[in-house]
């Protein structure tokens, strides 16, 4: 016996919008991560510039002063070489922990200064809502 086939009109959808006209939605991730590759970058940079600027109070021979930046690739847990005497192993931490805090602060402020203008742009071009009864 066959199957009666019912005409019922099919439910459409609406076309598919193009792929141009879809906003990506990995955007968002691409730029964050470009963003943080872009600041550790530039971490790394201000930190060996800072670390040589309070290095360069202690008094260092050549060879320890050479050791102590090597260890600027490492930031924050960057410790004191054993090139540095003894006696000035504090100095070369307090140098240490001093650049780290001057680059965190760097990074900060170029952080919230990228927020805020995220934040201008968003409103500059974002659209407001149509308030239609």
């Amino acid at each position: 016996m066959a199957r009666k086939r019912l005409d019922r009109p099919r439910a459409t959808r609406p076309p598919a919008p193009s792929p141009a006209a879809r906003p990506p939605r990995r955007l968002g991730l691409a730029a964050g991560v470009t963003a943080r590759a872009i600041v550790g970058a530039l971490a790394l940079i201000l930190f060996s510039n800072r670390l040589v600027d309070r290095s360069g109070q202690i008094d260092l021979s050549p060879q320890a002063h050479g050791a102590l930046l090597n260890e600027a690739d490492r930031l924050g847990a960057a410790n004191v070489p054993d090139q540095v005497p003894a006696a000035l192993a504090p100095q070369g931490h307090t140098a240490i922990q001093l650049a780290f805090v001057d680059v965190f602060h760097t990074v900060l402020l170029i952080s919230a200064g990228l927020a805020w203008i995220g934040a201008l742009l968003a409103a500059l071009i974002s659209k407001p809502a149509s308030s239609k009864p």
